[in-house]
């Protein structure tokens, strides 16, 4: 008598895919519906999160930077590219006047201004003018080595809406480069957004299926 071998055989047998499960089960049908759902809910996620976007942008800012929300306004947009939501914002830099630019007169070594929120700095030279109707911080432009007594003066410059967001920072009167603002915006406000917007699909989903739509 032969002896049985010692191997699996298939007992149970279930369609999964094809048009064999598909008969029997709907599942085309029952797909559907659910990837309906999804591709709806990120669709109005994204779209909130869009909406969003800007003003947390802004509002994570001014917690960092002494910047009031008038010289944000406009300058902060979010566009959903499908896959992906960008935020783009202004490269123009704002005058330093713009960071609460204060100057005590002309015995006074400079005129202050604090970029970082609760952290002034002295402006070497420089002085608060009005010229052509604008009030700003300025300093007389330099000449072989040294500052001009008569010379045409020279705006300062403090960091643009994109270099706040990025930590840029730069030289108020070369616009060099001089490294990064000790702040956390960008990491911020993507940790917020991210946080959102799971938090949103999770409830666009769950009151889709509450709804058995």
């Amino acid at each position: 008598m032969a002896r049985a071998r010692n191997r699996k055989n298939q007992a149970i047998k279930f369609a999964l895919n094809g048009k064999r499960a598909d008969d029997a089960y709907g599942l085309s049908e029952l797909v559907g519906r659910y990837v309906g759902r999804v591709d709806v809910a990120k669709k109005r996620a994204t779209v909130s999160l869009a909406r969003r976007a800007g003003p947390a942008v802004s509002r994570e800012i001014r917690g960092a930077f002494n910047v009031r929300a008038r010289q944000l306004s406009g300058k902060i947009t979010a566009k959903s590219t499908g896959d992906s939501l960008r935020i783009y914002a202004f490269d123009r830099r704002i005058p330093l006047m713009e960071f609460g630019g204060k100057w005590a007169g002309r015995k006074s070594p400079g005129a202050m201004a604090s970029v970082l929120r609760g952290q002034p700095e002295i402006y070497a030279h420089s002085f608060i003018r009005t010229v052509s109707g604008l009030r700003s911080i300025r300093v007389r432009q330099q000449r072989g080595g040294g500052r001009v007594p008569r010379g045409p003066l020279q705006m300062l410059y403090g960091p643009s809406p994109r270099d706040m967001i990025i930590g840029r920072r730069s030289d108020p009167e070369t616009r060099a480069g001089e490294g990064f603002y000790p702040t956390s915006v960008r990491e911020n406000v993507a940790d917020q957004l991210v946080t959102f917007y799971v938090g949103e699909l999770k409830r666009l989903m769950d009151l889709g299926v509450g709804r058995g739509r």
